[in-house]
């Protein structure tokens, strides 16, 4: 079911959200100018190797309007906050209307390139009946995930890094999810520290209803697979 709804600051038209919807599914996000792009660091915690690579370069992110459009939103969210809560808060009612209307359910990614704690920033729009999920290298906030600390309708997967891998091990065993990128995607493992490796790559929702997964996701760009800091795998 496609979504037309005209959106102040949400987008359903990311790839990878595209690749992931179904008939009764159908995934949207927030896209901000990732790590100092904007000029405030929006990703916390980021490292070298991601920053050098992110994917936010590439696909629709190769065009200048597209990167203006990212820029803009993290501008307005670092400068006019109310308003920019006043703009989200609208978008998700209509997309929640919407998703009543053709009764399709909904994963909402605040963070699609950026990292910030959601629940602590702008609670409210976790009220709003949505699934809301995210990818995040902030591992006390995920901890928090599962600790049941965070808002029910919230999914947090652990991105591993070249920096993070003992937590990512910790995570695992604690009964998290961990998203991993490999250069090939043919080459992705069937399990990776002794824990099944599930397909990423055909779909964002890989997460959902599983325990202690680790989700195959392939290197995209030719930075990214030139890689060599430890980040991508292969």
């Amino acid at each position: 079911m496609k979504c037309n709804n005209n959106f102040a600051l949400i987008t359903v038209s990311n790839p990878k959200f595209e690749r992931s919807n179904t008939r009764r599914e159908l995934v949207a996000g927030l896209s901000l100018a990732p790590a100092k792009l904007s000029g405030v660091n929006l990703c916390g915690n980021n490292t070298e190797a991601c920053t050098r690579i992110c994917i936010n370069f590439e696909g629709y992110g190769k065009f200048n309007k597209t990167q203006q459009a990212r820029l803009r939103r993290s501008h307005m969210f670092l400068e006019d906050r109310e308003r920019f809560r006043s703009y989200l808060l609208k978008d998700l009612e209509s997309l929640e209307r919407w998703s009543r209307k053709y009764e399709v359910d909904v994963y909402f990614r605040p963070n699609t390139y950026s990292d910030l704690d959601w629940s602590k920033l702008m609670p409210e729009i976790f009220e709003i009946p949505l699934n809301y999920y995210d990818y995040s290298k902030n591992y006390r906030r995920v901890q928090s995930y599962l600790a049941g600390e965070l808002p029910k309708n919230y999914d947090l997967v652990l991105s591993r890094s070249e920096r993070n891998g003992q937590q990512c091990e910790e995570y695992l065993a604690m009964g998290g999810n961990v998203a991993v990128v490999w250069r090939d995607p043919k080459e992705i493992p069937s399990s990776y520290l002794g824990y099944p490796v599930v397909d990423g790559v055909s779909s964002d929702l890989w997460w959902r209803k599983q325990r202690s997964v680790v989700g195959g996701l392939k290197a995209i760009g030719s930075r990214a697979r030139a890689d060599r800091s430890g980040f991508v795998l292969g």
